[in-house]
């Protein structure tokens, strides 16, 4: 008595379809536990994110300042080192004076 139709355990679509609102029901606990994980995950990674995006930008600023400052005085001292350099016009003059 051998009916090649008759198994023991059924495939998973067959249990699915034999009770619907079982597996409606199994779906719809997996498709939260998955999306609850998931958004745990996602929102990690995206605290992580923006913390590695705001230190970034916060070191990109304290290197601009830096850089900045550091133009500024090398202007300044360019426009320092471009004056002439100062004589002693008081001493020279004083003869004529005296």
């Amino acid at each position: 008595m051998e009916n090649e139709e008759f198994t023991l355990t059924p495939s998973l679509s067959e249990a699915m379809m034999a009770n619907p609102f079982k597996s409606l029901l199994m779906l719809g606990v997996t498709f939260y536990a998955g999306a609850v994980v998931g958004k745990k995950r996602t929102d990690k990674a995206i605290t992580t994110f923006g913390g590695l995006i705001k230190s970034g930008a916060e070191k990109g600023t304290d290197f601009a300042k830096k850089k900045l400052a550091q133009r500024k005085l090398e202007s300044i001292r360019s426009e320092v080192n471009a004056l002439p350099a100062p004589t002693s016009q008081g001493a020279a003059n004083r003869s004529y004076y005296y």
